[in-house]
């Protein structure tokens, strides 16, 4: 007669410690991929995801969580194509619009639908700085492309021009900059940017327009338009 192996049972506890592991490493899962940008074709989102925060000693942003991703990835609804893009050399991960909470960007993603405007943080990431860089969506081109003089603090947002020709973002000083991708043209205005929630471009008038939800008692608007270089307020 064989004899049976008897496999004691989890000693009281034993079972809810287990539970509890179980219920960490789903979380740990779920959040491990962060939402960016989203288009009527494509979906960006990051992989991953780790969750620094910045020094709390910062004058501005500080003790502000986000998450920064070491992959970047470009999923096509329509073709089920699957574009990857690992975070560039020397920086910290992707980082997504306003820190992640997947706060999904309408703006980074141009309408041509083959290119897209992404940030990576800078180290050290407890200083919450970023830079840009575009993605090449089509082609065979995976390598990212640093912007010029776009380093910002990560609540920066971005805005492609209607003809995807042009990107708009945060330059030196907390200025809007515009950079042409093909000609590789720098263009720079006197109005502040681009620490908006939304920023977007008019049709027809190369002109990007920012809008900011101002604190106090009555949330007003401020609206700034710049045209390549010549900056109006609205």
């Amino acid at each position: 007669m064989k004899s049976a192996a008897v496999v004691p049972a989890p000693a009281p506890g034993v079972e809810a410690v287990i539970k509890e592991a179980r219920r960490r490493q789903r979380r740990r899962y779920a959040s491990s991929a962060q939402g960016f940008a989203l288009s009527p074709q494509l979906v960006a989102y990051g992989s991953d995801c780790a969750n620094p925060s910045t020094a709390q000693s910062l004058s501005y942003g500080g003790n502000f969580g986000y998450y920064a991703c070491r992959t970047l990835r470009v999923f096509d609804v329509v073709t089920r194509g699957l574009r990857s893009f690992a975070a560039p050399p020397g920086t910290a991960g992707w980082a997504p619009t306003h820190g992640g909470n997947w706060a999904w960007s309408v703006s980074e993603i141009a309408s041509s639908g083959q290119m897209m405007a992404a940030q990576a943080v800078v180290p050290p990431d407890s200083q919450g700085i970023t830079r840009v860089f575009i993605l090449h969506l089509t082609g065979r081109d995976t390598q990212p492309t640093a912007v010029p003089s776009s380093t910002a603090f990560l609540l920066s947002v971005t805005a492609w021009s209607p003809d995807s020709s042009w990107l708009f973002y945060q330059g030196p000083r907390e200025q809007m900059w515009a950079y042409h991708v093909t000609t590789g043209q720098v263009r720079s205005s006197t109005t502040t940017c681009c620490q908006y929630a939304v920023m977007a471009t008019i049709t027809g008038s190369r002109c990007c327009c920012c809008t900011r939800a101002e604190p106090g008692p009555a949330s007003r608007a401020a609206r700034r338009c710049c045209i390549h270089g010549t900056a109006t307020a609205t």
